[in-house]
């Protein structure tokens, strides 16, 4: 099996769910390992009338794949991602609530979402294997795409329960599995293509 090199986005954002969804600042520092973050601020206050309990999808594209990285007609086996995640508590904890990737058309297959909790320091988590396709199938031009991409979107613990806790993204990045090339292998003799006889040296 060959893999990829790890590959980060070339573009990332937070993309608007509608009310009660809390947006991503500076998205575009998960692409790089650079001790910087991305936050998202969660909370909910009866009191206070606040249900800011979801974040917005922070969405990841344009990982810069190509048929060099995957050669054409290869079979995808499977998807690796590494985000590396970490939270300020302050009432309440947050979790994973959408961990999906996409095609050129959206969201597909399974989302990978897990309810354990982020830790309080930054800590990778890897969603996949090099043999899981997420519920889907790919094919070479799918990842090689501009637009396939990862959603990310982290929740507080409790759903309606009071709290605030600050979500933070430091790195995210992916890698690719398919089959290695065949190779064929020859010792030194006699052989013959197409009729015609030949000697390796």
């Amino acid at each position: 099996v060959s893999v990829t090199a790890d590959k980060t986005a070339g573009t990332a954002s937070s993309v608007d769910r509608g009310l009660s969804f809390k947006a991503w600042t500076t998205p575009t520092n998960t692409t790089s390992s650079n001790d910087a973050r991305a936050t998202s601020v969660l909370q909910f206050n009866t009191n206070a009338g606040v249900d800011e309990d979801v974040s917005d999808y922070l969405r990841l594209t344009n990982f810069g794949l190509t048929s060099t990285d995957i050669p054409n007609g290869s079979t995808i086996n499977g998807i690796e991602v590494i985000i590396e995640r970490s939270q300020v508590i302050n009432g309440q904890s947050s979790r994973d609530e959408t961990i999906i990737l996409s095609k050129t058309a959206g969201q597909v297959g399974t989302n990978k979402a897990t309810a354990t909790l982020w830790p309080s320091t930054d800590t990778d988590a890897t969603y996949g294997t090099s043999s899981d396709l997420w519920g889907t199938t790919w094919s070479p031009s799918d990842i090689t795409s501009a637009n396939f991409g990862l959603d990310i979107a982290t929740r507080l613990q409790f759903l309606d329960g009071d709290g605030v806790c600050t979500s933070r993204m430091a790195y995210v990045r992916l890698r690719v599995s398919y089959p290695s090339p065949a190779v064929l292998t020859a010792s030194a003799g006699s052989y013959a293509i197409t009729g015609t006889a030949s000697t390796l040296t």
